[in-house]
């Protein structure tokens, strides 16, 4: 499967899916979840909660796709 993400790439309007065994399917993005909006509502949101971590994207979970990407830095390097 591709996904051809739209410019700018930090806020697309669009994505659109394609595989060898499908048709393109376009997904319009709404303008308000577009660059870190999705995140900051989710920390504005624990944070008035009280929580000092996300349900969404929890530490474990960041640290296992940060350990993902340096993986893939050291490979392209």
């Amino acid at each position: 499967m591709r996904a051809d993400i739209h410019a700018p790439f930090w806020a697309p309007e669009r994505i659109v899916l394609t595989g060898l065994s499908m048709e393109p399917e376009e997904h319009v993005l709404d303008p308000a979840d577009n660059g870190y909006a999705g995140e900051l509502r989710e920390v504005r949101a624990a944070t008035a909660e009280g929580r000092t971590e996300s349900s969404i994207m929890p530490l474990d979970e960041s640290l296992a796709m940060a350990g993902l990407l340096a993986d893939a830095r050291r490979q392209l390097a």
